[in-house]
């Protein structure tokens, strides 16, 4: 059975960094504690694959609200 590839601690602060976010927004976007976003990013705790589903949700949501307002 093939392993699961999960988002990694610097692939989460790259993508934090890239959509212009704080890590405590992030938590608010995903109704999580913000300490637990920080246990991600130092590596602490594994990102759940649920997490990375969600931050790929959070960008496709930003680019369709992005393509709204050009309309």
């Amino acid at each position: 059975m093939p392993y699961a590839v999960y988002m990694t601690p610097s692939e989460l602060r790259k993508f934090i960094k890239e959509q212009g976010l704080s890590q405590v927004r992030l938590a608010m976007l995903l109704e999580i504690d913000p300490r637990t976003v920080r246990r991600y990013v130092l590596g602490e705790s594994e990102i759940p694959k649920v997490v990375e589903l969600a931050c790929i949700g959070l960008v496709t949501q930003r680019k369709e609200m992005e393509k709204e307002k050009r309309k």
